[in-house]
């Protein structure tokens, strides 16, 4: 039997994607032509060795190693820093802990790729050490480990012309925030202690993750001259003031603006470019006030609409059934008032898979007209479309729902949830059979209305429903025993109606 090390005109090994277990073998470094070493997303634990005490490896023509995905443990082995001609290095998402001082990384003057992300690692950011000779550095990778204290020193020469990928999420990173490096188009700084103004981003910046609960002032005006911004999430901070009006001139060529969650002013949201690109405009959890802008019908392609926890006033905005493409309206808790039947015009949410319109004072009933026009509720979630986003990889889609009574926050799972929620309201007539229909349903929450009349015996068809919540109306007669064959029903509320009989 050959073993690999005897493969001396091996250049390239690709063993990604298994179930290898054990130690990573540490001769796999010292394969004379050996490239490309690909051993991500097995099960390789152990404490990581490249080269053997003693040994040297200035002769490597090792450029790519990827041991991403696996379970390696320890500390980050001082002997990788002997592979002079790496240009890809990913060691993310293992189990390793420990200190590291990226200045150790100055031997490696090729470097471009660095992943440390998803691991247990801390860092060295009182050094006033500088990473030399990292010129090509162009991607780097920290999140989700154990870094404090502010971003050191050093942090900020890594690629200083070169960077153009910076993740720095889910840390423990405090102080002021000054984005040095110029050609930076990927930023994500979410989930850190970050304080102070806003970051300014750089002038190419394609998106910026920024929700990080400690930022405050204004929105800085100068985010409106980055001609190249798809994606802008500063939500769950502490902003305030208005949003920029200028923002619909990034309107052509932002697909998602995130605002979630923050201190935020103003009559109404700014208006929308005639060209406007947007995919998702959430601005749930501020103080906003006036009425939506009917700009936003520019949006055509807008698939995400979350406006609700605001103070808007005004009757339910037929006019957005003219987009097409919506999959997601919330409109709950912004002070909307008047009838949501069709007297005003014809329903044309036909993608609409989350409708939430609750704690508002919405009035008058609900026709079987409004539901026929649900017809992605009527599909199974197999054939529904998925949220389309520019760098699907980056940004998810999250919404906070009312869920068999709790405010949960859902994240990935939008293109298969399916809930209407009409909770709190002043609305009255029948609940129509026409719900039935919509099979793909999992949450109906219609509770604290005027509802008359029975239960609709159709809701057994339902097959999919998870919640079940019609109480504090005033239904009459018995529950129906089909609601029996229900068997995916977890929360099932009719209290605080008249129901009669027996339970079936």
């Amino acid at each position: 039997m050959v073993n690999i090390s005897e493969l001396s005109q091996l250049t390239g090994l690709d063993l990604s994607e298994n179930l290898l277990n054990g130690e990573v073998p540490s001769w796999l470094f010292s394969i004379p032509l050996l490239k490309t070493l690909y051993l991500a997303n097995n099960q390789f634990s152990s404490q990581l060795t490249v080269i053997e005490d003693g040994a040297s490896n200035n002769t490597t023509l090792l450029k790519y190693i990827d041991l991403g995905g696996n379970m390696i443990q320890g500390s980050i082995p001082k002997s990788i820093f002997e592979l002079v001609s790496l240009v890809v290095l990913d060691l993310s998402s293992n189990n390793l802990s420990g200190v590291i001082k990226l200045d150790m990384f100055c031997k490696l003057k090729n470097l471009t790729f660095l992943d440390l992300s998803y691991n247990g690692l801390s860092a060295l950011t009182k050094s006033s050490n500088t990473i030399c000779a990292n010129e090509n550095l162009t991607d780097l990778g920290l999140s989700n480990n154990k870094i404090h204290g502010d971003i050191p020193k050093w942090a900020k020469d890594i690629g200083k012309d070169s960077l153009s990928y910076l993740n720095l999420s889910d840390n423990f990173l405090t102080g002021g925030l000054d984005l040095q490096w110029m050609n930076l188009q990927f930023i994500d700084l979410r989930s850190n202690m970050f304080e102070g103004p806003a970051p300014i981003p750089p002038p190419f910046t394609c998106v910026l993750f920024a929700s990080n609960k400690y930022f405050v002032g204004e929105i800085p005006s100068t985010i409106c001259m980055l001609d190249s911004l798809q994606i802008l999430d500063l939500s769950y901070n502490s902003l305030s003031g208005e949003i920029p009006r200028c923002f619909k001139n990034v309107n052509d060529h932002l697909s998602v603006l995130d605002l979630r969650s923050n201190k935020l002013l103003g009559t109404r949201p700014s208006s929308f470019g005639e060209y406007c690109s947007l995919l998702t405009l959430a601005l749930n959890g501020n103080q906003l006030r006036g009425q939506l802008p009917p700009s936003l019908l520019s949006c055509q392609g807008l698939e995400v609409l979350d406006v609700g926890n605001n103070n808007f006033k005004g009757t339910f905005p037929y006019w957005l059934g003219s987009l097409s493409e919506l999959q997601v309206l919330i409109l709950r808790s912004i002070g909307f008032h008047g009838n949501v039947g069709t007297s005003k015009g014809k329903y044309l949410f036909s993608k609409l898979p989350i409708f939430d319109i609750s704690n508002n004072s919405f009035n008058g009933t609900l026709p079987s007209s409004c539901f026929r026009c649900f017809e992605a509720m009527m599909n199974s979630t197999e054939n529904r479309g998925k949220l389309q986003h520019w760098g699907d990889s980056y940004y998810i889609d999250s919404v906070m729902l009312n869920v068999k009574g709790l405010n949960l926050k859902f994240i990935r799972i939008l293109t298969i949830i399916t809930t209407i929620d009409i909770l709190n309201n002043k609305l009255k007539g029948e609940v129509s059979e026409v719900i039935g229909d919509l099979v793909s349903l999992w949450w109906l929450n219609l509770p604290q209305n005027n509802f008359i009349g029975r239960i609709p015996p159709s809701l057994a068809s339902l097959s999919e429903l998870e919640s079940l919540d019609l109480s504090s109306n005033k239904l009459v007669g018995q529950i129906p025993k089909k609601l029996a064959n229900l068997t995916s029903l977890e929360v099932f509320n009719v209290s605080q109606n008249r129901l009669v009989g027996p339970i079936p």
